[in-house]
Protein backbone atom coordinates (compact mmCIF):
# COMPACT_ATOMS: atom_id res chain seq x y z
CA UNK A 1 0.00 0.00 0.00
CA UNK A 2 1.60 3.06 -1.05
CA UNK A 3 1.95 6.34 1.61
CA UNK A 4 -0.54 8.47 -0.32
CA UNK A 5 -3.90 5.35 0.49
CA UNK A 6 -2.06 5.30 4.53
CA UNK A 7 -2.25 9.02 4.93
CA UNK A 8 -5.79 9.28 3.11
CA UNK A 9 -6.75 6.53 5.82
CA UNK A 10 -5.41 8.18 8.73
CA UNK A 11 -6.40 11.82 7.60
CA UNK A 12 -10.34 10.88 7.00
CA UNK A 13 -10.34 8.42 10.13
CA UNK A 14 -8.81 11.28 12.10
CA UNK A 15 -10.87 14.12 10.85
CA UNK A 16 -14.37 12.41 11.09
CA UNK A 17 -13.64 11.31 14.52
CA UNK A 18 -11.85 14.42 15.82
CA UNK A 19 -15.52 16.23 14.85
CA UNK A 20 -18.53 14.89 16.87
CA UNK A 21 -20.52 14.24 13.87
CA UNK A 22 -22.72 11.19 14.86
CA UNK A 23 -22.62 8.24 12.72
CA UNK A 24 -19.61 9.66 10.10
CA UNK A 25 -18.76 7.03 7.30
CA UNK A 26 -14.84 6.81 7.59
CA UNK A 27 -15.24 2.56 7.42
CA UNK A 28 -17.34 3.25 4.19
CA UNK A 29 -15.06 6.21 2.52
CA UNK A 30 -12.39 3.24 3.23
CA UNK A 31 -13.63 0.74 0.87
CA UNK A 32 -12.84 2.68 -2.15
CA UNK A 33 -9.30 2.31 -1.56
CA UNK A 34 -9.52 -1.51 -0.02
CA UNK A 35 -10.89 -2.18 -3.92
CA UNK A 36 -7.93 -0.74 -5.30
CA UNK A 37 -5.37 -2.28 -3.03
CA UNK A 38 -7.54 -5.69 -3.13
CA UNK A 39 -9.72 -6.80 -1.02
CA UNK A 40 -8.77 -9.90 1.18
CA UNK A 41 -8.06 -10.69 5.13
CA UNK A 42 -4.63 -9.51 5.25
CA UNK A 43 -5.20 -5.57 3.31
CA UNK A 44 -8.85 -5.58 5.61
CA UNK A 45 -6.34 -6.09 8.49
CA UNK A 46 -3.89 -3.24 7.63
CA UNK A 47 -7.05 -1.03 6.68
CA UNK A 48 -8.57 -1.50 10.21
CA UNK A 49 -4.96 -0.69 11.84
CA UNK A 50 -5.28 2.67 10.23
CA UNK A 51 -8.49 3.67 10.58
CA UNK A 52 -8.29 2.39 14.60
CA UNK A 53 -5.11 4.58 14.89
CA UNK A 54 -6.57 7.35 13.11
CA UNK A 55 -9.97 7.27 15.08
CA UNK A 56 -8.25 7.04 18.42
CA UNK A 57 -6.15 10.36 17.08
CA UNK A 58 -9.32 12.04 16.55
CA UNK A 59 -10.96 11.56 20.18
CA UNK A 60 -7.73 13.33 20.91
CA UNK A 61 -8.92 16.43 19.88
CA UNK A 62 -12.09 16.16 22.01
CA UNK A 63 -9.79 15.64 25.24
CA UNK A 64 -7.67 18.53 24.15
CA UNK A 65 -11.75 20.74 24.40
CA UNK A 66 -12.19 19.06 27.16
CA UNK A 67 -8.88 21.14 28.69
CA UNK A 68 -10.15 23.91 26.89
CA UNK A 69 -13.59 23.92 29.21
CA UNK A 70 -12.03 22.80 32.53
CA UNK A 71 -12.74 25.32 34.74
CA UNK A 72 -16.60 25.78 34.06
CA UNK A 73 -16.95 22.16 34.33
CA UNK A 74 -14.41 21.55 37.15
CA UNK A 75 -17.03 20.72 39.82
CA UNK A 76 -19.33 18.92 37.98
CA UNK A 77 -20.54 15.75 40.30
CA UNK A 78 -20.85 13.07 37.42
CA UNK A 79 -17.22 14.62 36.44
CA UNK A 80 -15.68 14.13 39.95
CA UNK A 81 -17.59 10.17 39.63
CA UNK A 82 -15.50 9.60 36.09
CA UNK A 83 -12.39 11.02 37.51
CA UNK A 84 -12.65 8.54 40.87
CA UNK A 85 -13.71 5.41 39.19
CA UNK A 86 -10.76 6.18 35.80
CA UNK A 87 -7.93 3.97 37.35
CA UNK A 88 -9.73 0.83 37.94
CA UNK A 89 -9.91 -1.89 35.81
CA UNK A 90 -13.88 -2.34 35.51
CA UNK A 91 -13.72 1.03 34.16
CA UNK A 92 -11.28 0.63 31.43
CA UNK A 93 -13.47 -2.77 30.32
CA UNK A 94 -16.42 -0.33 29.74
CA UNK A 95 -14.68 2.24 28.61
CA UNK A 96 -12.91 -0.51 25.66
CA UNK A 97 -16.97 -1.83 25.19
CA UNK A 98 -17.99 1.96 24.52
CA UNK A 99 -15.33 2.29 22.29
CA UNK A 100 -16.55 0.00 19.82
CA UNK A 101 -20.49 0.97 20.32
CA UNK A 102 -21.49 1.86 17.12
CA UNK A 103 -23.48 5.16 16.82
CA UNK A 104 -23.44 6.40 19.93
CA UNK A 105 -20.14 8.37 20.14
CA UNK A 106 -19.68 7.81 24.12
CA UNK A 107 -16.18 7.37 23.73
CA UNK A 108 -16.41 11.33 22.73
CA UNK A 109 -18.12 12.11 26.31
CA UNK A 110 -15.36 10.30 28.30
CA UNK A 111 -12.42 12.02 26.45
CA UNK A 112 -14.55 15.08 27.12
CA UNK A 113 -14.40 14.48 30.72
CA UNK A 114 -10.62 13.15 31.04
CA UNK A 115 -9.67 16.54 29.17
CA UNK A 116 -11.93 18.79 31.52
CA UNK A 117 -10.59 16.50 34.70
CA UNK A 118 -6.71 16.49 33.28
CA UNK A 119 -6.96 12.65 33.86
CA UNK A 120 -3.45 10.58 32.04
CA UNK A 121 -4.93 9.82 28.82
CA UNK A 122 -2.35 7.54 27.34
CA UNK A 123 -3.90 4.04 29.08
CA UNK A 124 -7.10 5.32 27.22
CA UNK A 125 -5.89 6.40 24.11
CA UNK A 126 -4.41 2.93 24.30
CA UNK A 127 -7.64 1.07 24.67
CA UNK A 128 -9.31 3.37 22.16
CA UNK A 129 -6.74 2.15 19.68
CA UNK A 130 -7.22 -1.47 20.04
CA UNK A 131 -11.07 -0.84 20.11
CA UNK A 132 -11.37 1.35 17.11
CA UNK A 133 -9.34 -1.46 15.54
CA UNK A 134 -11.40 -4.04 16.24
CA UNK A 135 -14.74 -1.84 15.15
CA UNK A 136 -13.19 -0.92 11.58
CA UNK A 137 -12.68 -4.54 10.90
CA UNK A 138 -15.93 -5.53 11.93
CA UNK A 139 -18.11 -2.95 10.33
CA UNK A 140 -15.45 -3.06 6.99
CA UNK A 141 -16.10 -6.71 7.13
CA UNK A 142 -19.98 -6.29 6.95
CA UNK A 143 -19.64 -3.66 4.69
CA UNK A 144 -17.80 -5.42 1.87
CA UNK A 145 -20.23 -8.13 2.10
CA UNK A 146 -22.69 -6.14 1.79
CA UNK A 147 -21.68 -4.13 -1.01
CA UNK A 148 -20.38 -7.36 -2.55
CA UNK A 149 -24.06 -8.61 -2.49
CA UNK A 150 -24.98 -5.19 -4.47
CA UNK A 151 -22.72 -5.53 -6.44
CA UNK A 152 -23.61 -8.42 -7.77
CA UNK A 153 -26.70 -8.26 -7.83
CA UNK A 154 -26.92 -4.83 -9.90
CA UNK A 155 -23.73 -5.90 -11.91
CA UNK A 156 -22.00 -3.07 -11.00
CA UNK A 157 -18.07 -3.11 -9.39
CA UNK A 158 -17.18 -3.37 -6.69
CA UNK A 159 -14.52 0.28 -6.53
CA UNK A 160 -18.04 1.90 -8.14
CA UNK A 161 -20.30 1.06 -5.68
CA UNK A 162 -17.89 1.83 -3.21
CA UNK A 163 -17.66 5.43 -4.70
CA UNK A 164 -21.36 5.81 -5.33
CA UNK A 165 -21.70 4.64 -1.83
CA UNK A 166 -19.68 7.07 -0.06
CA UNK A 167 -20.99 10.03 -2.00
CA UNK A 168 -24.43 9.09 -1.62
CA UNK A 169 -23.18 8.95 2.58
CA UNK A 170 -22.16 12.45 2.09
CA UNK A 171 -24.93 13.74 0.20
CA UNK A 172 -27.24 12.25 2.64
CA UNK A 173 -25.57 13.62 5.78
CA UNK A 174 -25.42 17.00 4.13
CA UNK A 175 -29.16 16.86 3.60
CA UNK A 176 -29.91 15.57 7.22
CA UNK A 177 -27.94 18.77 8.92
CA UNK A 178 -29.44 21.26 6.10
CA UNK A 179 -32.51 20.11 6.09
CA UNK A 180 -35.17 21.78 8.43
CA UNK A 181 -36.64 19.12 10.14
CA UNK A 182 -38.71 21.89 12.67
CA UNK A 183 -40.54 22.83 9.95
CA UNK A 184 -41.76 19.97 8.33
CA UNK A 185 -42.15 18.24 11.34
CA UNK A 186 -44.78 21.30 12.43
CA UNK A 187 -46.42 20.88 9.05
CA UNK A 188 -47.13 17.27 10.20
CA UNK A 189 -48.37 17.72 13.60
CA UNK A 190 -50.50 20.46 12.30
CA UNK A 191 -52.35 18.23 9.98
CA UNK A 192 -52.87 15.54 12.25
CA UNK A 193 -54.50 18.60 14.27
Amino acid sequence: MNIYYILYLFFESFILNALPIFGAPFVLLSIPILSIIGINIYNMILVSIILGIGAASGKLVMYIIGILLSKPLKNNKNLLFIKRISNSKNFYVIFFFLTILPFFPLDDLLFLSFGIENINILKYYLIAILGKVLKSFSELYAAVLVLNEISYILNIPLFELSIISSIAFILLSIIFFKFDWEKYFNKWISKEK
